[in-house]
């Protein structure tokens, strides 16, 4: 005859080491990548207000559209930093603005022709701190 216990099945519990293991491991899967250096980053949505802040190693937002006519402002909120206009630090002579280094202070750029305006940090280019600003009709 069976025991009546041991038909019961085992139930297993998962110690708090697995558990914070497979949640860091869901997390890190969520994040995904940003193959496009000039991209949105995934962030997207919402409406700009004209202002991208510079701090740590990012521009907040990194991409913006606007209208011809209109201007931008970069921020300068933390560390040492460049806003530089295109797509090669060793281009300089293709650049249309190319403000800094500093560490406080902002930047303000008129768009008066509409296209597409790729700008980074020169002293960042390396840790991908890459936008794109939009300019529109």
């Amino acid at each position: 005859m069976i025991h009546p216990l041991r038909s019961i099945p085992r139930v297993r519990f998962v110690t708090p080491a697995v558990l914070a293991a497979v949640s860091l491991f869901l997390m890190i899967a969520s994040c995904g990548g940003d193959d496009d250096p000039y991209g949105d980053g995934g962030g997207g949505g919402g409406t700009f207000n004209g202002t991208i802040s510079l701090s740590g190693s990012t521009f907040s937002p990194k991409n913006a559209t606007i209208n011809a006519g209109e201007s931008v402002t970069w921020v300068w909120n933390g560390g040492t930093h460049t806003v530089t206009h295109g797509t090669d630090p060793n281009l300089p002579e293709t650049r249309e603005f190319d403000e800094g280094p500093k560490s406080s202070g902002s930047f303000t750029y008129t768009f008066n022709t509409p296209g597409t305006y790729p700008y980074f940090c020169r002293l960042h280019y390396d840790m991908n701190m890459k936008g794109t600003i939009t300019v529109e009709q």
